[in-house]
C-alpha cells in the first residue's frame, strides 16, 4: 500500500531518543485493492482511502520502533435491471420491470508494532525500510432492496461476517523535514 505521511518533527539529526507522531493516507492497497475486482463487472465503489496513525521512537541513529493503527472502508454498489418483473407481496400486483440495489460494505482495522531502519542520508531527508506485525480485522455486510428476495433484512442474517488474523507486512518510505 502506498502511503503519504505527515509527521511532527524538525529534522532527522540525533534520531535516537526522539518520538515521531504522524498520520498517513494509503492508496492502491488494503480493502480497495480487494474490491477493485468488482469494477470490471460494472459495480461502483466508494469509500475513503486507508487512514493510518503512527508513532515511532528512535532507538539509535538508524533503528526505530513504533506502533501503527489503520482504518479502511469501501462500499461496492450494484443496481441490476431485471426485466422479469415481480409480484408485490402486499398488493398482489405484478410490476415489470424493476431495479434494485445491492450494497456490499467492507470495513477493516489493524494495529501493530513496527520496526524500521533509517538510512540517514541527510538531516532533512530520511529514507527508511521496515516491517510490521500485529492484528487485523475485517467486517462484511450485504444489504439489498430487492423485493423478490423476501424480507430484505434476511439477507443481512446470512451475508454478514467478521474475521480477524495476523497483520504482517513490509514497508518503505521517506520523510522530508522542512523546518
Amino acid at each position: 500500500e502506498s502511503m503519504l505521511r505527515y509527521h511532527h518533527g524538525g529534522s532527522n539529526e540525533a534520531f535516537e531518543g526522539k518520538t515521531i507522531i504522524g498520520a498517513g493516507v494509503g492508496f492502491f492497497g488494503g480493502i480497495h485493492s480487494l474490491v477493485s475486482l468488482y469494477t470490471s463487472a460494472g459495480y461502483s465503489i466508494s469509500g475513503p482511502p486507508t487512514i493510518s496513525i503512527y508513532s515511532e521512537r528512535g532507538l539509535s541513529t538508524h533503528w526505530g520502533v513504533g506502533i501503527i493503527f489503520n482504518y479502511s472502508s469501501a462500499t461496492v454498489t450494484s443496481t441490476p435491471f431485471n426485466g422479469g418483473g415481480y409480484t408485490d407481496i402486499s398488493s398482489g400486483q405484478y410490476i415489470n420491470p424493476y431495479k434494485y440495489t445491492n450494497k456490499y460494505t467492507f470495513t477493516g482495522m489493524g494495529f501493530g508494532i513496527t520496526g524500521a531502519y533509517h538510512f540517514v542520508v541527510s538531516p532533512k531527508f530520511d529514507p527508511y525500510i521496515g516491517a510490521a506485525l500485529g492484528y487485523t480485522s475485517i467486517d462484511f455486510k450485504a444489504t439489498t432492496d430487492d423485493p423478490n428476495y423476501g424480507n430484505p433484512q434476511d439477507l443481512n442474517l446470512y451475508l454478514t461476517f467478521s474475521a480477524g488474523g495476523i497483520l504482517y507486512g513490509a514497508f518503505f518510505g521517506t520523510r522530508a523535514y522542512f523546518s
